[in-house]
């Protein structure tokens, strides 16, 4: 049996967006034997089949290796959050790609490390964890450790590492929710102005160098980014919060680490964990995991604090409330989507899609089932549609009201046609005199 270990990263730094990373002390442990069939424990089923990250980075390093893929039993020893920006994609893609080396090489009992620290290997483990994730900035300092520096050429994966500086320590601020990169990503924009480009071609440079230097002063000065944390803060509630309150307890530089929603801070010496999670508590409503890190790769791992709020409404709470009371006094309100994620995976992929598209119709728009229908590929399973509404757990934060038939009619409501209704003429929305949404002067959303 081999037993791989893996760091949680913290990628981007700020303005390093795709290219400067950082190991931190969490981590995942994957233990791998070779067995009859192949063989995933420890791992949620949603992610135990083919598409498993670590089986597809362990594919393709055999691939890599020219060599037969063998049927493995692996085991799943998982420490760091998923869809957190902590690494957590790039530590089984690396340890995939490790587990075929090794048990390519056969190397002695012990020296497995040895193998593994050659920089050929190391290489090799790059680039494989890379054509996986797409991208090297989680998986470089997975690999080396410290701190890294990476880039992507047309023959090659340059890639410059350095000791984090010792005396420094990282405090985690790890939300209760999660954060797919996939959709992180979709927020970006395509363009951006040569002055955005310019400020984060320099700061990232002098990141760099206040890292490699030890000079936590010149970090806080120069962390701070243009291109990608100003358009995934929105995803992310009360950041400016948790910003200020590591800022007033000592905090050199504070950043979204990777795409989010784990915000980073960067101390001198030690992390004031205690008041820190208690600053944060008392600013938002959202309870919020604290956690030390060291910059060194390390066994261990220890949550200091995990706030325990005992005031009247935590944030989701809060949120909602003021979702619907904005629906009531008839003023456009938006609850974010991704924090409801959580409360849908019972339910069908369909059943989520068809939720997903209809939280996106506007204040005073409506849409119809058939159209929703269309958009999931399926035009004649606006039944299905209409079902899938019915079966809304959070209406009015997922506001299925705006959904009609495509004559006009209202079809059907959770809470009655009358408070449909009721809710659709707060919006602005025309009805005729035969009771149906008047089409021709309604405002129509299409999903495309």
């Amino acid at each position: 049996m081999i037993d791989i270990e893996v760091p949680a990263t913290s990628a981007n730094i700020g303005p390093g967006f795709d290219c400067l990373g950082i190991a931190l002390s969490l981590s995942n442990t994957v233990r791998v034997e070779k067995a009859s069939e192949t063989r995933l424990k420890g791992c949620p089923p949603q992610w135990a089949g083919p598409d498993n990250l670590f089986l597809r980075s362990f594919q393709q390093a055999c691939a890599l290796l020219q060599t037969s893929v063998p049927n493995v039993e692996v085991e799943f020893i998982t420490r760091i959050p998923p869809a957190r920006g902590l690494g957590s994609s790039a530590s089984l893609a690396v340890a995939g790609a490790a587990a075929a080396l090794l048990l390519y090489a056969q190397p002695k009992a012990g020296t497995e490390l040895d193998i593994l620290k050659e920089k050929k290997n190391q290489l090799f483990l790059l680039k494989a964890a890379t054509a996986v994730e797409g991208h090297p900035d989680n998986a470089a300092p997975a690999i080396y450790g410290g701190f890294t520096a990476v880039a992507i050429t047309k023959e090659d994966i340059p890639i410059i590492r350095a000791d984090a500086p010792a005396e420094w320590r990282f405090a985690a601020c790890i939300p209760d929710f999660d954060l797919e990169t996939s959709i992180a990503r979709k927020a970006l924009p395509d363009v951006y102005l040569r002055a955005d480009v310019v400020h984060a071609i320099s700061h990232a440079v002098l990141t760099a160098l206040a890292i490699r230097n030890a000079d936590i002063a010149s970090l806080g000065r120069v962390c701070e980014d243009r291109i990608h944390e100003p358009y995934r803060r929105p995803l992310v509630p009360d950041f400016e919060e948790v910003e200020n309150a590591c800022r007033a307890n000592g905090a050199a530089a504070v950043w979204l680490s990777g795409s989010g929603p784990t915000i980073l801070a960067a101390f001198e010496s030690s992390v004031p964990a205690k008041n820190l999670a208690a600053d944060i508590a008392r600013r938002v409503y959202l309870p919020r995991k604290v956690a030390a890190l060291d910059n060194q790769i390390r066994n261990d791992f220890h949550m200091l604090e995990q706030w325990d709020d005992s005031r009247p409404l935590p944030y989701l709470i809060a949120r909602a409330t003021e979702v619907i009371r904005a629906a009531v006094e008839c003023k456009p309100a938006q609850f974010p989507f991704e924090l409801l994620r959580p409360g849908l995976r019972y339910l069908s992929s369909f059943r989520q899609s068809i939720l997903s598209l209809e939280a996106s119709i506007p204040f005073g728009h409506v849409c119809t089932y058939l159209e929703l229908a269309k958009t999931c590929g399926k035009p004649h399973a606006y039944r299905a549609v209409a079902s899938a509404l019915s079966h809304n757990p959070f209406p009015l934060l997922i506001p299925c009201h705006r959904v009609i038939a495509a004559n006009g009619s209202l079809a059907g409501y959770q809470g009655g046609l009358e408070m449909k209704r009721f809710l659709l003429e707060r919006e602005g929305v025309p009805f005729s005199s035969s009771g149906m949404v008047d089409l021709q002067r309604a405002r129509l959303w299409h999903c495309s």
